[in-house]
């Protein structure tokens, strides 16, 4: 018994699947051989082929395409999340991962509910990335150069000169003694 009969008729319903036990001699006239079998196997390999490509595709350009927005808001610019519907219900993953990543949201579009990015996800305002809000840049700090211009309001000490030391008439010790 081939995979592909035994999928075809888990997915298509046929009547024409027998399991082992089942199987007689005496009914082996009545199993169709024609080949309608294997070409609706054909065609069920070449929808989950066409399935497979077309994700692998739609994630490539979410990458190429995310890459370009995420460059834009770093420069200010503005960038809008996916809004068409068609998109949202073709390409709901890899539409999330255009604007979030590879978020929560986009794993339960991928994985568990297709059709999440277009009923039940909210957009940010900005593109993430690793869950953070994509913001501005800021500029680089420009380099001035400062010259203090020095205010003398006391002659200036010089250290390493010897000082001398006067007793001012009147006046004593230290703290008062």
């Amino acid at each position: 018994m081939s995979v592909a009969k035994y999928s075809l008729a888990l997915f298509v319903g046929l009547s024409t699947f027998r399991c082992a036990t089942c199987y007689d001699s005496d009914y082996s006239d009545d199993y169709d051989s024609s080949g309608s079998a294997d070409l609706l196997s054909f065609v069920l390999l070449l929808f989950i082929l066409g399935n497979l490509i077309g994700t692998c595709a739609a994630f490539a350009k979410a990458r190429e395409l995310r890459r370009n927005a995420l460059a834009a808001a770093r420069r200010g610019e503005a960038v809008q999340p996916p809004e068409d519907c068609c998109v949202l219900w073709c390409c709901g993953a890899a539409a999330i991962y255009y604007w979030e990543g590879a978020s929560a949201n986009c794993m339960i579009t991928y994985f568990i509910w297709p059709y999440y990015a277009l009923c039940c996800w909210e957009k940010s305002p900005v593109p993430l990335e690793n869950g953070i809000p994509v913001a501005v840049s800021p500029p680089p700090p420009s380099v001035a150069v400062v010259q203090a211009v020095p205010v003398h309001t006391q002659p200036p000490v010089l250290l390493g000169h010897a000082v001398q030391v006067s007793k001012v008439p009147g006046q004593t010790g230290l703290a008062g003694k």
